[in-house]
């Protein structure tokens, strides 16, 4: 067993990421990829986390449903880590 997780963020710098981040959101909860509301579906003690949407494999590229697992959601960070 392993855990996996994917990052994506812009190759430059973004002048407003916050404002970044709410756009990509809106569009990942449009497509139904992710829920709209939060949840606690994320590693560790500290915040919640979106849920996947029913249309959540087509956004992760292969046919896993990972709605089984409890710890299966998407955090979003606008700032540097």
């Amino acid at each position: 067993m392993s855990d996996n997780y994917i990052t994506i963020c812009t190759e430059e710098e973004v002048d407003n990421p916050t404002e970044l981040s709410k756009s990509v959101l809106n569009y990942l909860q449009q497509k139904n990829y992710v829920k709209s509301e939060l949840s606690n579906c994320l590693l560790g003690l500290e915040g919640l986390g979106y849920e996947p949407g029913e249309n959540h494999i087509e956004a992760i590229g292969y046919d896993e449903d990972i709605t089984r697992l409890a710890s299966n959601g998407l955090e979003i960070k606008a700032e540097r880590q």
